[in-house]
């Protein structure tokens, strides 16, 4: 009996002794999963604040994607640009691209009319210089018809062969005073539809200079977007590494958790890459929309110049058609003078006032002066081209429609980075459901071993 008692003995004390370490052991096991519990809370607390984060840039970019649709460069050339002065100064920057590319796509229609008005006004500038001919010679014989009136004032019926060559004289400065009225009217034609085509010119290339301006001001926009998105991509990548730090520990009821935990940070990283490459994106379109605003810039300045020189010319094609206009009713009246002077020198003697032929040779070389004035002007133009040189429309067009590839590439790189980041909050939050789940199945079981040992 005494041996029984002993292997009896012997047999309590080694159980208590395993009963103790087995509570030690559990009691271990839920400190750590009281722990784990602790931790996971506050993980869950950070990982709720940081979904929250990316469902507000994932809002954000959806209110920014509206904004790039844009239509393809081929569709861009049936936009009439007449309609791009009704485009808002908050316009989105697809509206932008259409009226710079629009204002370039009608640069060669514009350079064409830039060489009709610099062929017109070569025209214009050789019939002024005919017409400028034929005034000297008016002037001339202006002259003459004054000393011929002032060396008959008496007795002008002996000198009957003298009044008609004053006659005569007087016909030849009626005939270039009609001549040189219609070329004066034919240059101020010339010079004023000139002067509407570059009014023209001036609002598209406006136009286009805004718009390229109101783009630059968008794309900073799109950089705050950006800059939010990254930091959060960075603090989810943090995030993610303190979860797989904390399901290691967990042992086998966290790897699930590690797993989504390594798939949540690879998402960051790529989510990171999608925001430098549209980065880039928006660098390359700022720096094209800064070129192609100083050409634009330089072209906008040249055409002002020319329209400044041209309205100069037109107001003195303008004063030159009057005074033209002028000269031919004085020469008509001195004509009917002069011819019914004649008429009347039969029987009597006639006295010719030489005031009206003095007058008239006085206009005559105002209107010399006011035709060498015009022909100065007309000088400037040609000699002051639209500079070509400093604008390549080809150049720029290519560089707009580079501009409308790169911002389709920037819009599809910022659906993608919704999707990522709405994919990353997704899976924070389900993250978090399963291993909620999977430590309240630990927890569980250690309180289901702790009974049965009790019992």
């Amino acid at each position: 009996m005494s041996g029984l008692f002993a292997i009896a003995v012997m047999l309590a004390a080694v159980f208590g002794v395993a009963w103790r370490r087995a509570r030690r052991q559990l009691s271990v096991r839920d400190h750590e999963a009281r722990g784990f519990a602790e931790e996971l809370e506050r993980s869950r607390t950070e990982r709720a604040a940081a979904a929250e984060a990316l469902r507000q840039a994932a809002q954000a970019c959806r209110q920014i994607l509206p904004g790039l649709q844009l239509a393809p460069p081929a569709d861009l050339a049936n936009v009439d640009p007449l309609q791009l002065g009704g485009v808002s100064a908050g316009g989105l920057p697809a509206t932008a691209l259409i009226e710079l590319k629009q204002a370039l796509d009608d640069w060669h229609p514009l350079t064409a009319a830039v060489d009709q008005l610099l062929g017109q006004t070569r025209s214009a500038q050789n019939a002024l210089r005919a017409t400028l001919g034929i005034q000297r010679r008016a002037v001339e014989a202006a002259t003459s018809l004054a000393a011929a009136l002032g060396g008959h004032t008496q007795q002008v019926a002996e000198r009957a062969d003298d009044l008609a060559k004053i006659g005569e004289r007087a016909g030849q400065a009626q005939q270039i005073s009609m001549r040189m009225e219609t070329e004066a009217e034919s240059g101020y034609l010339a010079v004023h539809e000139s002067l509407e085509r570059l009014e023209q010119a001036t609002r598209l290339t406006g136009a286009a200079s805004e718009a390229v301006k109101r783009l630059a001001g968008q794309l900073q926009g799109i950089d705050l977007v950006a800059d939010t998105i990254e930091r959060i991509a960075a603090q989810t990548n943090l995030l993610a590494l303190n979860a797989s730090i904390v399901a290691g520990q967990a042992g086998e009821a966290g790897r699930p958790f590690a797993v989504v935990a390594s798939e949540i940070r690879l998402l960051a990283r790529k989510t990171s890459t999608a925001i430098g490459e549209i980065e880039h994106l928006v660098g390359a379109i700022r720096k094209d929309g800064e070129q192609a605003v100083g050409a634009v810039d330089s072209a906008r300045e040249a055409v002002s110049v020319s329209y400044t020189t041209a309205a100069v010319a037109g107001d003195a094609v303008h004063g030159f058609r009057d005074t033209s206009r002028g000269l031919s009713r004085r020469v008509q009246t001195l004509q009917r003078t002069a011819a019914d002077q004649q008429a009347a020198l039969t029987n009597r003697n006639v006295t010719l006032d030489p005031v009206a032929a003095e007058q008239l040779a006085a206009d005559l070389r105002t209107s010399v002066t006011n035709l060498e004035t015009a022909l100065q002007a007309t000088d400037r133009i040609v000699s002051s081209p639209l500079p070509r040189g400093s604008v390549d429309p080809d150049r720029l067009l290519q560089s707009i429609e580079r501009i409308v590839r790169e911002h389709g590439d920037m819009r599809e790189q910022l659906e993608r980075l919704v999707h990522a980041t709405l994919a990353m909050a997704h899976e924070l939050q389900h993250a978090h459901t399963r291993a909620e789940q999977r430590l309240g199945h630990v927890r569980d079981g250690i309180a289901a071993v702790l009974r049965a040992l009790e019992a």
